[in-house]
C-alpha cells in the first residue's frame, strides 16, 4: 500500500504496455494516510515528477478506492509526495507530468471520490482508442477528473 511502480526525478518518458490492473481496494483510510496519498490509485498510481507518461493497451477494471477523500479509483498519475520529491519540485518549479496518453486502453467500473476512473494532475490528457465507462466518484469526476 503507497507505494508506486515507478517513480522518477527526469524528464523521462514512462510507457507501462499491456497492464491489466483488476480488484484493487484501498480502505478507509486514517487522516496521516490521506494527507501522505496513500489513500489514492486502487488500480495504479503513478508518481512521476516530470515528462510524459504513456499506458498502451491497458486494461483498468473493478478497482475501489473507499476513502471519502480518495482520487483515481482506476489510474492516479500525480507527482510523487515524498521529502526528496519536494525538495526537486520546488527547485525546478514543475511537479506534474507534461502529458498523459492513454492509448487502446479501458478502464471501467471503477470507483474513487474524485476521479472515478482516471485522476489526474498532468498539464496534458490524450484518450486515443480510449474508453472510460461505468466509472463512479462520490464528489466529482465520474470518469475522468484532471
Amino acid at each position: 500500500l503507497g507505494h508506486s511502480p515507478y517513480t522518477s526525478s527526469t524528464h523521462d518518458t514512462v510507457e507501462l504496455i499491456g497492464l491489466k490492473i483488476t480488484g484493487g481496494y484501498l480502505p478507509q483510510s486514517n487522516a496521516t494516510e490521506v494527507d501522505l496519498g496513500l489513500a489514492n490509485g486502487a488500480g495504479i498510481k503513478i508518481h512521476h515528477i516530470q515528462g510524459d507518461v504513456i499506458l498502451r493497451r491497458c486494461e483498468i477494471y473493478g478497482n475501489v478506492a473507499n476513502d471519502t477523500d480518495s482520487m483515481g479509483g482506476g489510474i492516479m498519475i500525480a507527482p510523487s509526495w515524498n521529502v526528496h520529491s519536494n525538495a526537486f519540485c520546488i527547485r525546478v518549479q514543475s511537479c506534474v507530468p507534461s502529458t498523459v496518453a492513454l492509448v487502446d486502453c479501458t478502464a471501467r467500473d471503477n470507483i474513487a471520490a474524485l476521479g472515478g476512473g482516471v485522476y489526474t494532475m498532468a498539464d496534458g490528457l490524450s484518450l486515443s482508442r480510449s474508453f472510460i465507462s461505468n466509472c463512479v466518484a462520490t464528489g466529482s469526476g465520474g470518469g475522468l477528473y484532471s
